[in-house]
């Protein structure tokens, strides 16, 4: 699990490598804040200075790990799972926050 949440913070760098702003362009009107804070450099001084974005992208990524898992089957077998497991899905994502705090801000 650990590793898919790093392709996730792997990506996020490579995004943030756009030019700052693009997400107030058109097309991207209803990106949430949250993940404009995270993503778009335009919002650097406010992604360093506010940390309520972080437990909203933590919780959308957790609830798209769980989604996949669940409707996509990508374990062979896997165990049912429910809104339960999303907090040990957060516990992980816990661990890897340096990398969402750390180095992305």
């Amino acid at each position: 699990m650990g590793f898919i949440f790093e392709r996730v913070i792997e990506k996020a760098w490579q995004i943030r490598q756009t030019e700052a702003g693009w997400s107030q362009k058109e097309g991207y009107q209803n990106l949430p804040l949250e993940q404009k804070i995270w993503l778009d450099n335009f919002y650097q001084a406010e992604r360093e200075t506010d940390d309520e974005w972080l437990p909203k992208i933590k919780e959308k990524i957790s609830r798209w790990f769980l989604s996949v898992y669940l409707n996509r089957k990508i374990i062979q077998r896997p165990k049912p799972l429910g809104a339960e497991q999303i907090k040990p899905v957060k516990d992980i994502l816990d661990q890897q926050v340096e990398d969402l705090m750390g180095g992305l801000l």
